[in-house]
């Protein structure tokens, strides 16, 4: 997956449901100028599972910034305990930036904030995280 002119327009189409668990794929097309909004914040952690199929995601941009509170950058902002990220890859021309001018700032390739599992994945985009002041 190529975010460097792709979009999300719709995002997920349905893929499967085996034993009441259904399954979706991220389906990017369309403009978004290299911009991504990443999934989950601590309001609404990221619960479910997530599996890239081994893809690697190149040219995403993530910006998070606000005044105060807490911001969260990656391709998820948050994920909870139960959340779980495989076979996931961000590569080349990828970049994280979490900032708050009062608060927390969280940023990784992956995710912002983990508190559940990511495995078989990696980040080799940059990654920065702080003050904007």
């Amino acid at each position: 997956i190529d975010m460097d002119g792709k979009g999300h327009g719709d995002n997920y189409e349905y893929a499967s449901d085996v034993a009441g668990v259904q399954t979706y794929k991220l389906v990017i097309s369309g403009a978004v100028k290299n911009a991504w909004t990443p999934i989950g914040d601590y309001t609404n952690q990221f619960a479910g599972t997530f599996d890239g199929g081994g893809h690697e995601i190149k040219n995403m941009v993530v910006v998070e910034t606000k005044e105060s509170g807490s911001v969260y950058a990656g391709l998820f902002g948050y994920i909870s305990a139960d959340g779980k990220v495989i076979n996931v890859g961000i590569g080349e021309g990828s970049h994280m930036v979490a900032k708050t001018e009062e608060g927390y700032s969280y940023a990784g390739g992956i995710a912002g904030e983990n508190n559940g599992a990511i495995s078989n994945s990696y980040n080799t985009g940059s990654v920065s995280s702080g003050s904007s002041s």
